[in-house]
């Protein structure tokens, strides 16, 4: 710097500061090295060196392997020298391809790469080795001394060249016989073979004796002569010796090459798998490789080792008696050779189904009282099985058993205790026939079947009167007309149907004719009468089954109701009251059945309408009025006979007798009236039969100039077939003969009059 009249200087120093702008360089591009294989891990194996332009920490460099040492190499950091790090394996890997970065210490940083090539050279440093490590090989019995069998497989991996690689046979050698045991009291067989140092071939040393040694085992030993140091391996050969197959195998007896046969028995429905028999054969000069059944059979299979037969599905007797199959065995010399046996298996029949009845149930009726040995019903059952268990015996078992008898063979059930059939003490019985096999006790297979017997009812009881007198009182002038009824007497009869049908008659005491009998159904107006006997099934057992039986009165269970009781046990409804239809001609019950189950009891409803049946218990009356009391006609003289006079109807109570119509009619010609004052009339069929009744007949019979007395008798049918009279009626009628027709009527109502005829 100046002025105008002095000048002055500075020094001024400018530093200038590095960016790191510059990337490192290496000074090749790639890098080539070769080792040996067996090179000491920490041995160099390549200098690596990059330069960066930049100055300071920008050119501060450090050294990586970023891929390809499979850390089989490591570098330095700061120098990039690359070593060994572990055992190298050229068999392994022979070839690395090394990639390595420089990185600066600028910031960013910047790297530099370049590749390292490593070439593994190969070391011979591995043993020879067999492969496989066991060989095995055969020869015939009757080879001969110096036939080559077999040649020695052996590698190095170090060598291509098999040329260097020497083989022997080494210690132990031993050997098992056609049996399998192990040779100890000779080493004749160590002789039997050699082997070629050179080439490894197996060859026969000496001749072959199968009886000392059937299989030898060598341990062979291979060497490679070119390695520095000793390098070897062992491995395995055995060698079988072949029998020249001369025999074919044998059956153990009784079998023969003449009868090669056998024959079994098995028991039917054995479970699968089990053993049937056990064939076995040998072989003089070999040994039995393995069974089999040719072709294959459907139920028997063999082990192929063991001989061993079993069945392989269920056998029914009653399907097959007979199956047959056929045992090969094959041994194992060569050529094979076999033998075969035709194998028969009897199937023995055991007890393995039940009898079976042709009916679940039989159904069957007898008379009450019949005599002993009456036939009742024949029971029917077969076995499925054949022979002897196949037979069916019949015999009885449970309650009642001793009042019958049943053929052992036939199966015919008898009456044994006629006294037992009393059908007013016991109406239905039930047996058990049980039916066994004809098999032992022990293996025996029985059934039964119920046979439910119906007693049927005979004439053996008679009618007994309720009471054994009666007292009736009656006052003199009782009406006759209608007749009134003095006194009821009942009877019963505890036999059943037309043998228990009750009828009346007065058989003395009743002079003139006094007093008459009216009939009655003899249930009518009986209490304790049996209306039905209630039954129910339930199918469990014991008291879970027991049923017992109610009325279902409101809500609640109850054994009897106003009209009708039903008992606890056997079901039986019967009546507690007379009843009269005439009163209630229908009642409606809810029956209960109701079984004794723990802890859960359950009952079933079931509704019951009783209709109650007209009996004739009421008797016909005429009708009292100004028209028909009494009934009168008017008839002409000279009429001739069968002629209708007049009908008139019997009203009644009784359902089968009300509203009848009866016709009177003339039973002969009307002569004149002055010379007959009375005449007999009669009454025609019906002109409709409700209940299909039969006609009634009316008979007039004069007792007096000026009327008659007409008497009714209407009969009636009961089911049994049998007539049985209903309740006489009577009225008195006054008939007018008229000698001419009378003359034309003036009023509505005119009173019939007698005319004399001129």
């Amino acid at each position: 710097a100046k002025d105008e009249k002095f000048s002055s200087s500075a020094t001024v120093h400018i530093s200038v500061r590095d960016v790191n702008n510059n990337q490192p360089l290496f000074t090749r591009e790639s890098y080539v090295a070769s080792i040996q294989e067996d090179t000491p891990v920490g041995t160099s194996v390549e200098q690596t060196q990059a330069t960066d332009a930049d100055s300071g920490v920008n050119a501060d460099l450090s050294y990586v392997i970023q891929k390809g040492g499979y850390e089989d190499f490591s570098i330095d950091n700061e120098t990039g020298l690359v070593k060994v790090a572990s055992n190298l394996d050229y068999d392994r890997r022979n070839i690395y391809n090394i990639e390595i970065i420089a990185v600066d210490h600028g910031s960013p940083s910047l790297t530099g790469t370049t590749t390292l090539t490593v070439n593994i050279v190969n070391s011979n440093d591995k043993d020879p080795y067999f492969l496989p490590p066991t060989q095995r090989a055969e020869v015939s019995e009757d080879a001969v001394t110096g036939t080559v069998f077999y040649t020695l497989n052996a590698k190095d991996p170090d060598i291509n060249d098999t040329e260097v690689l020497h083989f022997a046979a080494i210690d132990p050698i031993t050997a098992v016989d056609k049996n399998g045991k192990q040779v100890e009291h000779t080493e004749d067989f160590k002789r039997f073979f050699s082997v070629d140092q050179e080439t490894g071939e197996v060859s026969v040393a000496e001749p072959l004796q199968r009886e000392i040694a059937a299989i030898v085992r060598l341990t062979v030993l291979v060497t490679d002569t070119s390695a520095p140091n000793t390098q070897q391996g062992t491995g395995i050969l055995v060698v079988t010796i072949v029998d020249v197959n001369d025999y074919p195998p044998v059956f153990s007896k009784p079998w023969t090459s003449q009868d090669p046969s056998y024959t079994v028995e098995i028991l039917e429905e054995q479970p699968i798998g089990s053993v049937v028999d056990t064939f076995t054969a040998t072989d003089p000069d070999s040994n039995i490789e393995y069974y089999a059944i040719e072709p294959d059979s459907d139920f028997f299979e063999v082990h192929n080792t063991t001989g061993v037969v079993r069945t392989k599905k269920r056998i029914d007797y009653e399907k097959m008696k007979t199956l047959n199959f056929t045992i090969v065995a094959y041994d194992s010399g060569k050529p094979q050779k076999s033998a075969s046996a035709d194998v028969t298996v009897n199937i023995i029949n055991v007890n393995d189904m039940d009898p079976v009845f042709s009916q679940s149930s039989y159904d069957a009726e007898v008379l009450e009282n019949s005599p002993a040995g009456t036939h009742v019903v024949t029971v029917t059952a077969t076995d499925a099985d054949e022979g002897r268990i196949g037979q069916v015996m019949y015999s009885l078992v449970g309650e009642h058993s001793s009042e019958f008898t049943v053929g052992h063979d036939s199966g015919e059930v008898l009456v044994s205790n006629p006294s037992f059939l009393d059908r007013e003490t016991t109406a239905e019985i039930t047996i058990q026939v049980m039916a066994s096999d004809g098999a032992p006790a022990d293996t025996r297979r029985t059934v039964s079947v119920p046979v439910h017997i119906r007693i049927l009812d005979v004439n053996d009881n008679p009618p007994v009167f309720v009471h054994h007198n009666y007292h009736a009182s009656i006052v003199e002038n009782i009406a006759v007309s209608p007749p009134s009824p003095i006194v009821q007497v009942l009877a019963d009869d505890i036999d059943q149907g037309i043998n228990g049908a009750v009828r009346y008659s007065i058989v003395s005491g009743n002079q003139g004719g006094t007093f008459v009998e009216c009939f009655c159904n003899k249930n009518a107006g009986l209490p304790n009468y049996l209306v039905m006997t209630v039954k129910a099934v339930d199918k469990d057992t014991g008291d879970n089954g027991r049923v017992s039986y109610h009325l279902k009165v409101g809500n609640e269970n109850q054994q009897e109701t106003e009209e009708f009781s039903i008992n606890h046990d056997t079901g039986e409804l019967r009546t507690k009251i007379i009843l009269d239809r005439e009163i209630r001609a229908k009642y409606e019950l809810l029956l209960v059945a109701k079984d004794h189950g723990s802890p859960t009891s359950y009952e079933t409803l079931h509704f019951l309408t009783v209709l109650l049946v007209d009996t004739d218990d009421n008797i016909p009356q005429f009708p009292v009025d100004g028209t028909t009391h009494p009934y009168r006609f008017r008839l002409s003289e000279n009429l001739p006979g069968q002629q209708f006079v007049e009908p008139f109807r019997l009203p009644s109570q009784n359902l089968s007798l009300a509203l009848r119509t009866i016709w009177a009619t003339i039973s002969k010609p009307l002569p004149c009236a002055q010379n007959h004052p009375g005449y007999h009339l009669k009454t025609s069929p019906l002109r409709s039969e409700p209940f299909g009744l039969p006609s009634q007949k009316l008979l007039l019979c004069a007792q007096n100039h000026s009327g008659y007395h007409l008497k009714t008798s209407p009969l009636r049918s009961e089911p049994s077939g049998l007539p049985v009279p209903l309740l006489n009626s009577y009225c008195f009628l006054h008939c007018l003969l008229l000698h001419e027709p009378p003359p034309p009527l003036h009023s509505s109502n005119p009173e019939p009059t007698l005319r004399p005829k001129n």
